[in-house]
């Protein structure tokens, strides 16, 4: 084993780690979780520690006799049982991956011009001292995923090896998921670079920067987004276009800056980042300068939501002749807020700047003597400068336009200017958001408030030192230390292997503790810790293991009489259980039910199961203490008339790992399935073949396998119903649809429902329909994009035909967004569009060449009958329809980008004043409840023309009410005795069939 300051090398995929532990109070030493042999007698300690092949980041701890951390170290290994060693010229097209084993960078590597680097997720490169990998006018692309990342590494595990540098107008450099330490990132002279979700660390070297531009003679291009950038001395910019944002800088060295832009372009802008702990000498947060070869100031800067703090130096400093401005800043704990000096101009808004030395300070700093030369804040307003030394500090003609501001013992001239206490919350533990009883609320511009608007600043800290404490049948207490100032919340996962990880919870802002009550007895549990909000996610904490003792109740095989599964016990399916006819299990809440490997539950047609559990006590589905294999599916059989299984706020983990086995197999049964989270995303979630079901309130994550998240075949049961409602559906991959249902028509037959779901994205379509007709209310569905090997176009509704049967749909109330067409009718099929909102349609994001609102064939498909619209918003679209032959495709009232010549009528182009057209990266959502925002966002503005010009009177567009609507009532009191009230929206004609709609497409009965 070969080791630096670092990290060690390893030649094989074992270890053996030993060292002493004289700590006082230590009973046991654990690496990554896992207890080592410990003489406490001898105060030593050693582990035969097994690696996988690249990076393994161990953490070393030594615990007391209740799991609480006295003493820890890190450790990064490197296991090399292959290597590959590069170094020269490479050819046009290279790719390095992991199969490759280690890569070693002895000498330099140049990627020729035009040429490409391709380096893959898992990717391990070792580079020798000095050694850099360049190109000019060529493209290096290091694109790992999370949790697969790229690591560029010092060969000796000490010594700054060279970088990653691009230089030219075509020379571009797109870093994912990757980790560098001890080395740095160049662009020059017209390079594009995007660093993304990246950890840049442990490299504080002055020159060149750890992240460093020069664009001359051409202006580069840095785009830097959910960075976390550590132990350094600055990131330095010169001559270039700049978008930072969302990114954690810490820790920068002496004399250094957290940013610093030399003749920054105009559009450059820093949003949504934290920049903190530069506690050595002339250290500021964000220093907008000139390049000292031309004197050029930087211009057109925009500061934007951001977090600065802890500083000797300025939080903003300005200066020379530069333009700068900083809107919803906080900065606190600096020498001097925000400096501008010899002769820049400075606009500040919303800002709040505390317990500093200086709030605003404007001077010449060049000649401190002059009677000129200051700096000029031309503007400032709505600004919270509180518990400064100095509030403001004007020298050398310095001047400052300032109105609607708090200043502390100021008394500044300047319409609604105050001198009162803002009353934060509680600034002595850096909390400046402010009392409900503040003056500063409303006391702004036109009535806005005063201060920022949370939240600011980037991606949070690290959690760190987290312990897991407990004893006996007690559950685990996990703990951890807070290194985040702006977390929305903590995201905690457990895993019986430490491989394979399912999130256990998720808790507030500033907590620090967990209980994991529900951990299965006798099985040992690792945990992690993440921070998370609006930015992103943090690294995760260091591992930590803990395990529950208790009494286990052994079951297994029939159950031929009722029976209860009592809260907090365990019970262990040894051989899979049977609920024959007649039957009920009940599962009280807080019940936790372990599987053997392989071995399942099965529900007789005639038996049942009623697992209803509660908010704060789920019933757990999991494998048994010590199962090294996954256990096999709940499955739920039944007949015509056959009695209801319910399962309620239940988790399911460590189900059968396999795309053709569902978690739940519902086979011509009844199930009310509600509030249930799923672990394992390797094998599809539900199944419902010729079933009553409701599925609601469900949380299905994104796929990491290629699989239908909830699929169902022959229709629903001729006794019930079909309905989803309400539940997440996260990403399907590959070729797969989030729901692929088939049957069920019109009449006579149930037909299945869609109702208020939000769908996060799919490779292929959302709901895949074919002969089925169906209706399809208030979803949400976003990022639908041809991708993955799917031979058909991708659409939020789709479907075709299946034995000769049609899809007759009802489409109506939905919101649509970032998907390659709205709807597929294909082979037959007819829907009506009614009432809802489609905004950026695009076929960007997938692999197909073309894109509509409606498409009526894929290649190689018949066409289908047609679709009717009316009433829905379409903003920022490619076109209107696509692979249209004969089918009847008609337009009536609609707002939408382009003229239509086609059936229908009433149409516009007009803008619907939609309240909020979010960007791509706003509409990334995790859970059901954040995605609601959607339908606030696609509101209406006063004066859109789509108010009250709807069907039936209602709004154009999906931001309506669920279910029917009503007009024709009197307005007010009335004196009439009668009055004609039409309920809807009802549609026949225009092409919809009789056959498919025997009483017309819409509402067809309604309850008083």
């Amino acid at each position: 084993m070969s080791g630096g300051q670092f990290l060690s090398v390893v030649e094989s995929n074992y270890v053996i780690l030993s060292g002493s532990n004289t700590v006082t109070g230590s009973a046991r030493v654990v690496v990554n979780g896992d207890d080592a042999g410990f003489n406490q007698a001898q105060g030593t300690w050693s582990k035969n520690q097994t690696l996988v092949p690249g990076v393994n980041q161990l953490f070393i701890a030594a615990l007391d006799s209740n799991g609480a951390i006295l003493a820890s170290t890190n450790l990064i290994l490197v296991s090399e049982i292959a290597s590959t060693f590069v170094g020269g010229t490479l050819g046009n097209n290279t790719a390095w991956n992991s199969s490759m084993g280690i890569i070693h960078v002895t000498n330099s590597v140049v990627v020729p011009a035009g040429g490409i680097l391709s380096i893959q997720p898992g990717t391990v490169v070792l580079l020798s001292a000095g050694a850099s990998i360049t190109g000019t006018n060529s493209t290096i692309n290091a694109t790992g995923t999370a949790g697969n990342g790229i690591y560029f590494l010092p060969a000796d595990g000490t010594t700054i090896w060279g970088g990653l540098t691009v230089s030219g107008t075509s020379g571009t450099l797109l870093l994912q998921h990757v980790e560098t330490i001890a080395g740095h990132i160049e662009l020059f002279d017209g390079a594009v670079g995007t660093l993304e979700d990246s950890y840049f660390h442990d490299y504080e070297v002055s020159s060149p920067a750890i992240i460093h531009t020069l664009g001359l003679p051409d202006h580069v291009t840095l785009n830097l987004r959910r960075c976390h950038v550590a132990h350094y001395y600055e990131v330095l910019s010169q001559y270039g276009v700049n978008h930072i944002e969302d990114c954690l800088l810490e820790y920068q060295g002496n004399s250094g800056d957290g940013i610093d832009f030399d003749a920054g372009q105009p559009g450059s802008y820093i949003r949504r980042c934290t920049v903190r702990r530069g506690l050595l000498f002339n250290t500021d947060a964000l220093d907008m300068g000139e390049y000292g070869g031309t004197g050029e100031g930087s211009r057109g800067i925009l500061i934007d939501s951001c977090l600065l703090h802890d500083f000797v130096d300025k939080g903003v400093s300005m200066g020379v002749g530069v333009d700068v401005t900083v809107t919803n800043t906080l900065i606190f704990s600096v020498d001097t807020g925000i400096a501008v000096k010899d002769n820049s101009v400075a606009g500040i808004y919303n800002c709040t700047i505390a317990d500093n030395n200086f709030g605003y300070r404007c001077y010449n700093k060049a000649d401190s003597a002059s009677l000129s030369g200051g700096g000029y804040i031309t503007n400032s307003f709505n600004n919270v400068l509180w518990n400064n030394s100095t509030t403001l500090s004007l020298s050398n003609g310095s001047t400052l336009t300032a109105t609607y501001s708090d200043f502390q013992g100021a008394n500044y001239p300047g319409a609604g200017n105050i001198d009162r206490d803002p009353l934060f919350r509680d600034a002595a533990a850096r909390d400046y958001r402010v009392a409900a009883n503040s003056p500063t609320l409303g006391a702004g511009l036109n009535g806005a408030n005063m201060g920022v608007t949370f939240p600011v600043g980037g991606i949070p800290g690290t959690p760190f030192a987290l312990a897991a404490l407990g004893s006996s049948t007690n559950p685990v207490a996990l703990t951890w230390a807070d290194d985040a100032d702006n977390e929305d919340a903590f995201v905690i996962e457990h895993s019986t292997d430490a491989k394979t990880w399912q999130t256990l919870a998720t808790v507030g802002p500033n907590v620090t503790n967990y209980t994991d009550s529900n951990a299965v007895l006798g099985q040992k549990y690792y945990y992690r810790v993440k921070a998370a909000n609006s930015s992103g996610e943090s690294s995760y904490s260091n591992i930590a293991g803990g395990t529950r003792q208790s009494p286990q109740v052994f079951v297994g095989g029939a159950i031929a009489a009722d029976t209860i599964w009592n809260s907090g016990v365990h019970y262990v399916v040894t051989n899979s259980v049977t609920v024959e006819r007649g039957v009920t299990l009940t599962v009280r809440p807080g019940a936790l039910v372990c599987f053997d490997s392989g071995q399942g539950l099965t529900i007789a047609d005639g038996g049942r199961m009623l697992a209803e559990g509660a908010t704060n006590a789920l019933i757990l589905f999991t494998r048994a203490p010590g199962a090294a294999g996954n256990w096999g599916n709940i499955t739920i059989n039944g007949a015509v008339g056959s009695p209801e299984t319910r399962i309620a706020w239940a988790q399911f983990e460590f189900n059968a790992n396999n795309t053709g086995t569902p978690c739940i197999e519902v086979n011509t049964g009844a199930v009310y399935l509600d509030h249930l989270t799923f672990g394992n995303t390797d094998a599809p979630y539900i199944h419902v073949d010729e079933a009553s079901f409701i599925i609601s309130h469900c949380y299905f994550p994104a796929a990491t396998a290629q699989f239908e998240p909830c699929h169902g075949t022959r229709g629903v049961r001729s006794d019930g119903h079909g309905i989803f409602l309400r539940n997440f559906f996260g990403k399907a991959n590959g070729y797969n649809d989030v729901v692929d249902f088939t049957g069920g028509n019109r009449p006579g037959q149930p037909i299945v429902q869609f109702i208020d779901n939000v769908v996060t994205g799919s490779d292929d379509d959302g709901f895949d329909l074919d002969g089925t007709d169906a209706w399809v209310e208030g979803n949400i569905f976003l990022h639908l994009h041809k991708n993955g090997g799917t031979p058909d176009s991708s659409s939020a509704v789709s479907g075709g035909n299946d034995s000769g049967n049609t899809s007759e749909i009802t489409i109506i109330g939905n919101l649509i967004y970032d998907c390659d067409e709205a709807v597929d009718a294909k082979q037959g099929n007819f829907y009506t569009m009614i009432n809802n909102t489609i905004v950026h349609q695009s076929h960007v994001g997938g692999v197909d060449t073309d894109g509509a609102i409606v498409i009526l064939a894929d290649t190689g498909t018949a066409e289908g009958a047609g679709v009717y619209l009316e009433g829905n918003i379409i903003y920022d679209a490619e076109k209107l329809t696509r692979n249209v032959t004969t089918a009847v495709v008609t337009f009536t009232n609609n707002l939408m980008p382009f003229a239509w010549s086609g059936l229908g009528g009433n149409n516009s182009t007009s803008d619907p004043l939609l309240k909020h057209i979010p960007q791509l990266s706003e509409t990334y959502f995790t859970n059901w409840a954040d995605a609601q925002v959607m339908r606030d966002w696609f509101s209406l503005l006063p004066g859109s023309p789509a108010a009250g010009s709807g069907p039936n009177g209602t709004d154009k567009g999906g931001a309506i009410p669920f279910g029917a609507s009503i007009s024709g009532e009197p307005t007010g009191t009335t004196s009439q005795t009668n009055a004609t009230l039409t309920v809807g929206v009802n549609r026949t004609g225009d092409g919809i069939p009789v056959a498919g709609w025997p009483n017309g497409s819409g509402y067809t009965h309604y309850k008083w």
